[in-house]
């Protein structure tokens, strides 16, 4: 019974050791990078104490008095091998341990992210393809020729560690602190600044006769995370995506994906004109489709707090072009860069390199403002007992700092006419001076003024 007891105990303890190998969490990971640095720095300490073999071997046939017992220990001999191994290069692997960075981050990585099929860049599909100008687009998307660095691009760094909420805690926040190297992180640091550069060198050929001050707003317009999330939804980049759950569920990046290319959940935005001119023709159709196929499931305002991500994605893959192609990263950079932004860059040069009429040319709010409105409206059909309610039902903002309000005209449920304007008091009086074109229902509700009239006379007689 004894016997069978102990192997049962034994097996079971085999089962856990197997279960437990086959688990790797936050609190490993930390301690692990924490044994990798002890042996980095042991090895290079082996490496720098320990001679050549050259020196080694003439030593021991020198006649220089040195204790025999500690020249032939097998472990002074194993460090004359490392020394000679990392020297001639014949050990990769040692190569890395010691700190070659370009080499660790690659390799890492291949064993930090899953062993999951990614599509080459080359196939990143389009979303859409229109002719501009005699020429496809948006155009051809630059290969990342190296296969690590795509994984990078795409892989969020929450994937690498496991539920945000570890960062939290002080046990793992050293461990989530390096991903930033087998993430799209670092690359993203670097995209930033080649895509303000690029942009910077266009605005200011596209625009020659706009001064600093000007050239500065029309960049910090054009680069806007809403432009940059644009580009990148186009090209599929979401969908490539590699992101914690707790971040961004498959579901919120579906939504997200639609909603960065339907102009309905973007009313609100600050650069809602920038987005419909981001590429040829305006909206297009099929995004109005998409939205409207969408399950609501997921909130479009919780979706959206990913457009940053999606933002930093488009920057990432820039470094990731730019580190592929070497000296020549720069030119194959401004060429497709150019060609991306070309629509948009288009549309302010036509309005002279201003955009302070886009409020005017999005809605027609030009003409003579009758002030005297509503008042002429209350007196023809409002009363005691029910007179228009004006409410403001949009308010959309603009590079330049300018706001068009929205205003509807209402009596009871029935909105009798819509307004547009600078501010609210403008606004107001056009769906006032609408309401009083609408002659249906100043018909109607003139009518039910005067009917509560007579019925007011008729019940004090």
């Amino acid at each position: 019974m004894g016997e069978k007891r102990q192997r049962d105990d034994s097996g079971s303890g085999s089962s856990k050791k197997a279960k437990n190998d086959n688990v790797y969490t936050a609190e490993n990971a930390e301690k692990l990078i924490k044994q990798v640095d002890k042996l980095q720095k042991t090895l290079s300490k082996i490496v720098k104490l320990a001679p050549s073999v050259d020196v080694f071997q003439k030593t021991l046939q020198s006649s220089q008095k040195m204790d025999l017992a500690l020249l032939e220990n097998p472990k002074s001999e194993l460090a004359v091998e490392i020394k000679d191994v990392f020297s001639k290069g014949s050990i990769p692997l040692l190569n890395r341990i010691l700190g070659q960075e370009t080499a660790t981050l690659s390799h890492v990585s291949s064993i930090l992210v899953p062993n999951v099929k990614y599509t080459p860049s080359s196939e990143l599909k389009p979303l859409i393809s229109v002719d501009y100008k005699g020429k496809s687009w948006p155009p051809p998307l630059p290969e990342i020729k190296d296969g690590m660095l795509f994984k990078r691009v795409f892989t969020h760094r929450s994937m690498l560690v496991g539920e945000t909420s570890d960062i939290h805690k002080s046990a793992t926040k050293a461990a989530y602190d390096q991903t930033g190297n087998f993430s799209y992180e670092r690359l993203e640091f670097v995209g930033d600044s080649i895509v303000n550069n690029i942009l910077t060198k266009i605005i200011y050929d596209v625009f020659p006769g706009d001064d600093q001050s000007h050239l500065s707003f029309l960049r910090g317009q054009v680069i806007a995370n809403i432009v940059l999330c644009r580009w990148a939804a186009i090209y599929g980049f979401p969908s490539k995506l590699r992101v914690s759950s707790s971040v961004l569920s498959p579901e919120q990046l579906h939504v997200l994906t639609v909603s960065i290319l339907s102009p309905r959940t973007l009313g609100a935005d600050a650069n809602m004109w920038l987005v419909k001119y981001t590429y040829p023709g305006g909206y297009a159709a099929q995004y109005e489709k998409w939205y409207d196929g969408l399950e609501h499931k997921v909130k479009i305002d919780e979706a959206l707090c990913g457009r940053k991500i999606i933002a930093d994605l488009f920057e990432a893959y820039v470094a990731g072009v730019y580190l592929s192609y070497g000296s020549e990263g720069e030119a194959v950079l401004t060429k497709w860069v150019y060609e991306l932004a070309q629509p948009l860059l288009d549309t302010i040069r036509q309005e002279g390199g201003s955009i302070t009429s886009m409020a005017e040319q999005e809605h027609d709010i030009k003409g003579a403002v009758d002030q005297t409105a509503k008042n002429r409206l209350y007196i023809l059909i409002g009363s005691a007992a029910m007179a228009p309610v004006y409410n403001v039902v949009a308010e959309d903002k603009y590079p330049d700092g300018s706001v068009t309000h929205t205003v509807t005209c209402s009596m009871g449920t029935e909105i009798l006419g819509t307004g547009k304007g600078k501010n609210l008091v403008e606004a107001g009086a056009r769906a006032a001076m609408a309401a009083l074109n609408n002659t249906p229902a100043m018909d109607k509700f003139a009518g039910l003024r005067t009917s509560q009239a007579d019925k007011l006379r008729k019940r004090f007689k």
